[in-house]
């Protein structure tokens, strides 16, 4: 079972989808799912003036590449675009306010692993509130390991 928040929501989705059989399930907190769009509607902390993300030419080693070439690592390493090989079920859990992860994150995955007949539970909490989102996703998050891991 895999769990993070962000970041690590793409991480979780990546596992899920690049080492299908490592995890018995995932949840994926505020992840990414299509780095292209992210780069493409970033906020201000990781866009700079040639709307490319700093922080996904960090993180990818895009920096020096050209747009075509930084596209097609996106493309490859994105897990919307690899979502067939998903097999393990799946809760994504989203703010519908949210200025880094934006919520259409969340949305494209969801929808496209119910496209293929998969397992996902997708449960959208409204506005930006920390505390009381923390607290339920964990609840959340619990039971949906119970039921997964068949507990």
């Amino acid at each position: 079972m895999g769990h993070s928040s962000s970041a690590g929501g793409f991480t979780t989705l990546a596992v899920l989808t690049f080492k299908p059989n490592v995890f018995t399930c995932g949840a994926s907190k505020f992840g990414v799912s299509d780095l292209k769009s992210l780069a493409e509607f970033t906020h201000k902390f990781e866009a700079h003036i040639k709307k490319k993300s700093k922080y996904l030419d960090i993180v990818f080693g895009t920096r020096d590449l050209s747009e075509k070439e930084t596209l097609e690592i996106y493309e490859a390493r994105s897990p919307i675009n690899h979502v067939d090989t998903i097999v393990s079920p799946l809760l994504v859990l989203q703010r519908s306010i949210d200025k880094v992860v934006p919520p259409n994150q969340a949305e494209l995955i969801v929808s496209a692993i119910k496209a293929k007949g998969g397992v996902v539970e997708y449960v959208l909490f409204e506005g930006w509130k920390t505390g009381e989102t923390i607290k339920k996703a964990i609840e959340i998050e619990y039971e949906f390991y119970l039921k997964s891991l068949n507990i």
